[in-house]
C-alpha cells in the first residue's frame, strides 16, 4: 500500500471510532431506561446471604446489614424446586452487632465521606440454620429483613445444594 492508502485506512478506523462513541454516548442519553424500580427501600442487604459450617444435615445462612432491623429470616423449600412457593418453610435468624469495626481516611465510602479518625461502623450480622437437608437435594432460599422502619428488603433466591453438605464425623476432625 502506498502512504495515500495507509493514511486513507488511518483516518476511516478514526472516524469509524468516533462514530461509534458518538452512538454509543446519544444512545446512552435519549433511550429509556427500562429498569424496574424497587419497593421503596432505603436500605439493602450489605452482603449477599452465605453458607457456612455444614453438617450432614444442615447449614448455616448468613447475612449482613447495616441496620439492627425488627426481623430477620429465611424462607427456604424444603423439597426441591425452581422457586419458592407459599409453602416455604421459615427460620428466625439470630441477630448480633459486630462491635469492632471502623471506618478510616482510607476507607472507600459513597460520597467521598471517609472520615478523619477512626469511627466506629454499625453492622449486625444474622445467622439462621436450615435443617433437614439430604444430598442429592437442591433447595432454594432467599433471605429476609425487615428494617427499623417496617421495610421488607430481601435477597435474591439462592440454593443449598445437597451435595456440599459436608460429611462429618469425629474422624474427619481428628485427621486434620
Amino acid at each position: 500500500m502506498t502512504r495515500r492508502e495507509d493514511l486513507t485506512v488511518l483516518i476511516s478506523a478514526i472516524l469509524l471510532t468516533v462514530v461509534a462513541l458518538l452512538v454509543i454516548t446519544l444512545e446512552a442519553q435519549f433511550s429509556p431506561t427500562t429498569v424496574a424500580p424497587r419497593e421503596t427501600m432505603t436500605q439493602d442487604l450489605l452482603t449477599d446471604p452465605f453458607l457456612q459450617l455444614p453438617t450432614p444435615d444442615s447449614v448455616r445462612v448468613v447475612w449482613f446489614t447495616e441496620f439492627a432491623g425488627q426481623q430477620h429470616t429465611v424462607h427456604y423449600s424444603s423439597q426441591p424446586a425452581d422457586t419458592l412457593d407459599d409453602n416455604a418453610q421459615l427460620v428466625t435468624a439470630t441477630t448480633r452487632q459486630l462491635t469492632r469495626l471502623r471506618e478510616d481516611q482510607a476507607s472507600n465510602l459513597p460520597g467521598d465521606t471517609s472520615p478523619k479518625t477512626p469511627t466506629p461502623r454499625s453492622i449486625w450480622r444474622h445467622e439462621a440454620v436450615i435443617t433437614g437437608l439430604q444430598p442429592g437435594q437442591r433447595l432454594p432460599y432467599r433471605v429476609e429483613s425487615v428494617t427499623d422502619k417496617g421495610e421488607l428488603v430481601t435477597s435474591d433466591v439462592f440454593y443449598v445444594d445437597g451435595n456440599t453438605v459436608c460429611e462429618c464425623t469425629t474422624q474427619n476432625f481428628a485427621d486434620l
